[in-house]
């Protein structure tokens, strides 16, 4: 044929230059066969997979991997024994050039035909370990390895296989798969993989707030007895879970077991100390903050903490000179809750008659902060201390300045009530009963009201002018001067039933009392806590309008109370709409700073799940200036940032913010945010830096198919963008295949892979569209 390739013409040079090129290629001389081959136009100008495979073939054989895979993946749609040759051969091509990714793919493709099984099965040893290697993104690595066992039983590397199987479960954080797969083991490392798999899922589970399931599966942990380390770390977070379900006896068995057992685990004491807290055990609360305190100096965070509850213990104990040595401690530690250690120091030192350091420490709380939750409370106590002690001015001084500035403070009625008293034992009857006058027209439903009326009938007494008080109370709604002793009678006797947890009698009860007496005496108090008992009774409609009672009233000592037990009643119903305006109100009057932070992130929240994105960015950004923000609500701020600005296409936004998400994230959340890192790069054409991120998806997160699924479209686009259209039609199909259950992603990925095949059938015939 070489003579004749000589003088054949331009018609005649493609075949007999093909013909020539099979030939060395038959006889194995590869280096000879290629410029042949490569002189072949092909049928009509289109080439088939046959042509592809002989020339990327010939490449592999001389070494030359970049143009063998050049060859091989153009290389589409091919399902005989040519087409699994050629990808067990482009696979080891994509080995030699360490490009592991694609390998994967070749190795799962030339597995799943079985024109030659010798291939079939190498290729699927290589594809499980390839996976297990660098993640997988088609299926869970272990599932993988379970399959190769069941196909292969007798295969060589089954011992290595099923040691990779157990690191695999726990690599890619598929607890569920490990513990259903050794819950019958008897082999010592499976039954360890057993236990690990149980505490870790345990853990995952409580970071979720499903303390019930973390319970059950810090119970299989503990069931099996095999490694100490685990045994101690179910029993600690066992605890910790029923400490979190407010079962504090069943904590406490566990942190107790755990210190007679010796379990040097850090923060034990601090639990306990906790746990005895919350049982109001305050002795034994003190022993362990005492201990923790003296073992943990570097823990600055939590040793503030313990001697906030050694001052909070004290205090319950009335010993509080400690409680003052305690509080400052904590000042000493440079505590998050310095307004609080003060206000406490302050009272500390109010009970044991020391009003000039109690007055120093309340004037340096009000100095510090005009923002704190505690301001209004530290004027009030300050103003109180002035005038126990005499000091009548200051005490009309810093109660004016509580009732002109502090206008929603529910101590401003209060104040009132003070510097009328002041007055009236000043002499200055007037002032006093101008000062009642207006508690009664201004705060005509609240509880002081009444107070201030008794306090206005006294000085007409005193003043021989009792007509003048009759004429006066004429105008007030709410006094009724016959209806007084019945008023005290209803409402405690409904307070009673209240306080012996009688919920369903108490709630009648207050209902008879607010029918009878709709301006009472105790109508506040009446409304609260019937919304109280209402809550205790699940009776949530009754409960909110109760509650709704509450907030139709002036401010008032329950007014943040109620809105804070409101709010949660909506979002546990997911009643976002009914909720929105609560939080809005909570945030605006809140006193507390966690109470506003709280409506602030469930704004955020509510206006998330409302489609209303640019309000949860706003808000979501309003949390995080917070600088001691709790791990989980820095988190879900940085979810609705992230999902809310793709929503609206600020996808500089939704970088930053899954950026951010990485260095906390973990689970499903992870897993998002690695494959918007992904879709991200992919959109700045960084192509091969995108399908590294979607191989750690696939490695650390295979459990979340989800994402996994989409991140394979993105790698397939990816691969179309390095212009190896064998990788994207092949992830493709895969996808098409193996993801069924997502018909989002199988539409999006079949719209893809026919525009790919559409524009390949350009220049391959053996392409099928």
């Amino acid at each position: 044929a070489l003579p004749l390739l000589k003088k054949a013409n331009r018609t005649e040079n493609s075949p007999l230059a093909k013909i020539i090129g099979e030939s060395y290629f038959n006889l194995k001389k590869y280096e000879q066969a290629i410029p042949y081959l490569l002189q072949y136009k092909g049928e009509k100008g289109h080439w088939n997979n046959t042509d592809y495979y002989q020339l990327g073939y010939a490449y592999y054989r001389q070494k030359n991997y970049e143009n063998a895979i050049n060859w091989f993946n153009k290389i589409v749609n091919g399902v005989d024994a040519v087409a699994q040759n050629a990808s067990y051969h482009l696979a080891d091509c994509y080995l030699q050039i360490s490009d592991k990714s694609a390998a994967l793919n070749a190795f799962k493709n030339a597995s799943e035909m079985d024109f030659d099984l010798q291939i079939k099965e190498q290729s699927f040893y290589n594809y499980a370990k390839l996976g297990y290697e660098i993640g997988n993104p088609y299926n869970n690595v272990a599932q993988v390895f379970i399959e190769f066992l069941k196909t292969y039983p007798k295969n060589q590397a089954r011992k290595e296989i099923n040691q990779l199987l157990m690191s695999a479960f726990m690599r890619s954080k598929d607890y569920e798969g490990a513990l259903k797969y050794y819950e019958h083991a008897t082999d010592f490392e499976q039954i360890q993989t057993y236990q690990k798999a149980a505490y870790y899922y345990g853990i995952q589970l409580f970071l979720e707030s499903n303390f019930d399931a973390a319970i059950n599966l810090f119970n299989k942990a503990l069931a099996v007895k095999l490694t100490s380390d685990f045994n101690a770390l179910a029993q600690f977070w066992r605890g910790e879970s029923h400490y979190q379900k407010a079962n504090y006896n069943k904590a406490l068995d566990d942190f107790k077991k755990l210190e007679s057992s010796r379990a040097n685990l850090d923060g034990l004491n601090y639990n306990l100390g906790y746990t005895y807290f919350k049982q109001k055990d305050y002795q034994n609360a003190l022993r362990y903050f005492k201990a923790f305190v003296a073992e943990n100096n570097s823990d600055t965070e939590r040793t503030s903490d313990s001697y906030l509850r050694l001052g909070d213990s004290y205090f319950a104990l009335s010993r509080y000179a400690e409680s003052v040595e305690a509080f400052s401690n904590a000042l000493l530690k440079n505590t998050s809750k310095s307004d609080y250690a003060r206000y406490q120091t302050a009272m500390s030192y109010g009970f044991i008659n020391n009003n000039a350091n109690k007055i120093n420490t309340l004037k340096t709380l009000v100095a510090k902060n005009k923002s704190s939750r505690w301001f209004d409370d530290a004027l009030f106590e300050l103003g109180n201390t002035y005038l126990k002690t005499d000091q009548n001015e200051l005490a009309l001084q810093t109660y004016d300045q509580l009732i002109n500035n502090e206008t929603r403070s529910p101590f401003r009625v209060k104040a009132l009530l003070k510097e009328g008293l002041i007055y009236n034992n000043q002499g200055n009857s007037a002032k006093a009963l101008e000062i009642y006058k207006r508690v009664a027209s201004d705060f005509n439903k609240a509880p002081e009201a009444q107070q201030a009326v008794k306090n206005a009938k006294e000085i007409y007494s005193d003043l021989g002018q009792i007509d003048q008080y009759e004429t006066w109370i004429k105008g007030l709604s709410f006094v009724t001067e016959t209806d007084e002793t019945l008023d005290k009678a209803m409402y405690n006797s409904a307070e009673k039933l209240y306080l012996q947890n009688n919920f369903e009698n108490a709630s009648k009860a207050f209902d008879k009392y607010l029918q009878r007496f709709p301006q009472g005496l105790n109508v506040l108090e009446a409304n609260f806590y019937s919304a109280q008992s209402f809550l205790n009774l699940d009776k949530k409609d009754s409960a909110i309008s109760a509650f709704e009672n509450v907030l139709n009233l002036p401010n008032n000592l329950f007014t943040e109370q109620a809105l804070l037990k409101l709010a949660l009643i909506y979002l546990e119903k997911s009643d976002w709409n009914g909720a929105t305006p609560v939080l809005i109100r909570l945030e605006d009057e809140a006193q507390d700073p966690q109470n506003k932070r709280f409506a602030q992130s469930n704004l955020m929240k509510a206006y998330f799940a409302k489609d209303h994105f640019a309000l949860a960015i706003s808000y979501a950004e309003k949390v995080l200036k917070y600088n001691d923000l709790d791990a989980n609500m820095a988190s879900d701020a940085l979810v609705i940032t992230a999902r809310s600005a793709v929503k609206t296409e600020d996808f500089n936004k939704a970088k930053q913010a899954y950026k951010a998400l990485e260095k906390t994230a973990s689970g499903k959340l992870m897993a998002e945010a690695l494959y918007y890192d992904a879709f991200f790069k992919n959109q700045d054409g960084f192509y091969k830096e995108s399908n590294k991120v979607i191989q750690k998806l696939a490695s650390n997160y295979a459990t979340y198919r989800y994402f996994g699924a989409k991140g394979l479209v993105v790698m397939a686009q990816n691969f179309y963008g390095l212009k190896d259209a064998y990788q994207a039609t092949y992830i493709l199909e895969s996808v098409l295949k193996n993801f069924t259950d997502y018909p989002d992603i199988t539409d999006q990925a079949q719209t893809l892979l026919s525009e790919i095949k559409k524009k390949e059938a350009e220049t391959n015939t053996s392409v099928k569209q």
